[in-house]
């Protein structure tokens, strides 16, 4: 009867073991969906797993036909399940840091819900399996699921505390009660199990730190996972505004940039589109457009050889011009896949395939290019022109064939322009006109562009972690109506169909905006921390103009600042705070103490095992007779009240300790067994 408890009592804490690594899964990637159902069920999964394994002779067996018949016959559910199971985590992981995880293998979402749940029992049915066999190695069982806990620890953003504790007091608990320490394993369980339940709730309120170490190994596994070929222009994801939950920045050196005079704030452009699509900012390799025989890309350059002051007049031209400059890029580490440009640039001599009017696709990997352009001063002074640099501006002048043609082009791209860039999808548009027409005021262009920026700096917070976008919503809509946080893919993402919802030709830009302050004898050093996303807007016979509709947030101190911020804004009331603190140093206290004993019964197993391995068997029986007086009277067997199994045992003591002749191994061996024998009778 005392065994069988025994018995129950190992299984109990192998399911719980299980459950605790399951635990630590959903807490540590923030999965929130079916997550005690699982826990729960995974749990008796293994004690039905191991209760089988003793009493059915078949259960293993059928446990492997069971595995294989669902690999022949539902391979694909199962790997579609297994890559939904995998997307959540990744966008755990995009929550938190901005390694750029990205979603490399499709998924059926058809059949999501039930490829998920046979994906599960699989993984179940597996782990069954597996530790129902390993429990009778439990050293190797333990390394296995130590192991296992270890990479989730690592990978997983959110703090696991409370399932490890949990794991190790399972273990603890099912290693003494396997050397029939019962008492002492259920005072060690009872005691982590008392430090779980508080900390279990510390870990809903902790917020999520990335430390060197996990950013090291999620560099390792994305570049074992995506190659070293991963790209983001601006770092910030490829237009894909819903799929980055959260920027995580390191002050990685990207490149350095140089001019040959004097430069102020410079946004550098590299990812443009115009074509919003599910949530998502397409772009594809296209012909370039040519209007007047010039490509619409270097049409807002205002032609190299048509001088801007004879478009715009001098004292103008002096507000809004820095002059002529010839700007150099060395990149550091990566090379982003499209020429990174600024605004009036040209691109007679750069190198590359122009696609359609947004960008022009790198040839080759140069580490280091020159582009000449004008520099700008501010540039929402040009939003005033719109209107103004008409063809009537150049009465009296020469009226070459150059500024005809440029007026000419410049004519049939704004056709091109006010075809493409107007669309705003129907979802969208009716909530813009519904609720946010009124924000947009004003009578020219600059002025509505003013109350964008204004309406959005007022009315929304501006984070590194606003979280994914939920499945099945629109991230420009989420942003605008539910969150009302985000960094400036939201922000720049919103301002764009505000903009065309006003008749304003607008496009969204991913690169980097370099501030003033950055730049020191006419170099500047770029990072992530200067990624950044913005709208742009179609001027008339100008060009395209930035339109930063998030103000200054781009560079160390923004970020170190916005992060601090929200870490003060997340913090547990003081008297609160207090306890789980406290409750923090008494886990620790104890983990250390649990580390120290178990280092010491390490040691001494050790000890006792070297000694053993000295020892002669005559000494081997010597030893195991002062074990065996604990549970056997030898004495009944000289009065033959003894059962006649002892008598052997009984011989080969007295021949150990009086007679000279040696003793063999198959006498320890009986001599060993039947001490186990009477051990598990007690």
């Amino acid at each position: 009867m005392e065994y069988q408890w025994k018995q129950k009592t190992e299984y109990m804490m192998l399911a719980l073991i299980f459950a605790a690594m399951i635990q630590s899964i959903f807490a540590g990637f923030y999965i929130e969906q079916y997550h005690w159902a699982l826990v729960i069920t995974g749990a008796l999964v293994l004690l039905a797993s191991c209760i089988l394994i003793d009493y059915v002779k078949w259960t293993i067996p059928c446990y492997i036909l069971m595995i294989a018949g669902l690999l022949l016959m539902k391979r694909e559910a199962l790997i579609n399940g297994f890559r939904i199971i995998s997307n959540k985590m990744t966008d755990a992981i995009n929550q938190s840091t901005d390694m750029g995880f990205y979603y490399y293998v499709s998924v059926d979402l058809d059949h999501s819900r039930v490829d998920s749940v046979l994906a599960v029992f699989f993984f179940f049915l597996c782990a069954g399996l597996l530790i129902g066999v390993m429990r009778y190695k439990p050293l190797s069982l333990f390394v296995f699921t130590s192991l296992f806990q270890v990479v989730v620890m690592i990978l997983a953003p959110y703090a696991i505390t409370s399932a490890f504790l949990l794991f190790l007091g399972a273990w603890a608990a099912y290693y003494n009660f396997r050397k029939n320490h019962i008492q002492f394993g259920g005072i060690l369980f009872a005691a982590f199990f008392i430090i779980v339940i508080p900390l279990y709730f510390y870990d809903q309120v902790v917020v999520p730190e990335e430390t060197a170490v996990k950013r090291f190994v999620l560099l390792q596994v994305r570049k074992a996972v995506q190659g070293d070929e991963y790209q983001v222009t601006g770092g910030i994801g490829n237009g894909e505004i819903g799929k980055t939950g959260a920027v995580s920045l390191s002050g990685t050196k990207l490149f350095r940039v140089s001019v040959d005079d004097h430069e102020e704030t410079l946004y550098l452009k590299g990812y443009v589109s115009g074509d919003y699509q599910n949530g998502v900012w397409k772009t594809k390799e296209e012909e370039a457009k040519i209007f007047a025989g010039e490509s619409a890309l270097g049409l807002p350059f205002l032609f190299p050889e048509l001088k801007i002051d004879e478009l715009i007049p001098e004292k103008e031209q002096k507000d809004l011009f820095h002059g002529d400059r010839e700007l150099t890029i060395a990149y550091q580490k990566k090379n982003d896949a499209s020429v990174l440009m600024p605004y009036f640039a040209d691109i007679n001599e750069m190198k590359g395939i122009v696609s359609g009017d947004t960008s022009i696709i790198k040839t080759n990997a140069e580490k280091q290019y020159q582009i000449r352009y004008y520099s700008m001063k501010d540039s929402m002074d040009f939003l005033k022109l719109e209107g103004k640099v008409q063809e009537s501006i150049l009465e009296g002048l020469s009226n070459s064939e150059i500024e005809s043609n440029y007026f000419y082009g410049m004519q049939g791209y704004q056709n091109y322009i006010e075809e493409t860039y107007l669309k705003v999808p129907e979802n969208i548009r009716e909530k813009i006109q519904r609720q946010y027409t009124e924000a947009v005021q004003g009578n020219t262009l600059y002025e509505k562009a003013k109350s964008i920026q204004n309406f959005l700096k007022k009315n929304y917070e501006y984070t590194y972690r606003p979280g994914l976008t939920p499945e099945g919503k629109d991230p420009v809509l989420y942003f605008l109506e539910d969150s009302k946080k985000g960094f400036c893919t939201q922000y720049a993402s919103a301002a764009v169909f505000l903009f065309r919802s006003c008749s304003i030709p607008a496009r969204y830009v991913e690169g980097y905006k370099i501030r003033a302050d950055q730049w020191k004898n006419g170099s500047a050093q770029v990072t992530d921390y200067d990624a950044h996303a913005w709208a742009e807007v179609y001027v008339t016979n100008i060009g395209w103009i930035p339109v930063d509709v998030t103000g200054e947030y781009t560079g160390k101190e923004v970020y170190q600042k916005i992060q601090t911020n929200e870490k003060n804004q997340k913090r547990i009331p003081f008297t609160k705070k207090e306890f789980l603190e406290n409750v923090k140093w008494i886990v620790i206290f104890m983990t250390s103490i649990a580390f120290l004993c178990g280092l010491y019964r390490l040691l001494k197993m050790l000890r006792k095992k070297r000694l053993w391995q000295s020892y002669s068997n005559r000494e081997k029986i010597l030893y195991y007779e002062k074990k065996l007086n604990k549970y056997v009277d030898f004495t009944d067997n000289l009065t033959g009240k003894a059962p006649n199994s002892w008598k052997t045992v009984h011989e080969i003591i007295q021949k150990a300790k009086y007679s000279p002749y040696e003793i063999s191994e198959k006498e320890v061996v009986t001599v060993q067994r039947f001490l186990e024998i009477q051990q598990k009778k007690k």
